[in-house]
């Protein structure tokens, strides 16, 4: 996940994008339920800086679900911000 930030900060999307779907998918692996719904918000926000506001509002949706489920409040308002 971290390495999907910086190469988001560096303008490299493609790459950042790749990096955040390996993230969500290793999580998921492990069942790490906090940084999958991480990855899953950070890729949100790439689509959304890139203005393909489906699949934003589809994993920003995803990602608020996730921690809901594990009652992540704090990181549901950094979401909404």
């Amino acid at each position: 996940r971290v390495k999907g930030i910086i190469q988001k900060n560096l303008n490299n999307f493609n790459l950042s994008e790749e990096f955040f779907e390996n993230s969500i998918r290793l999580n998921e692996d492990f069942n790490n339920e906090i940084n999958t719904a991480e990855s899953t918000a950070e890729l949100g926000k790439l689509y959304e800086s890139k203005d393909e506001d489906a699949k934003s509002k589809e994993l920003l949706t995803k990602a608020r679900k996730f921690y809901k489920k594990i009652d992540a409040k704090t990181k549901l308002v950094e979401l909404e911000n």
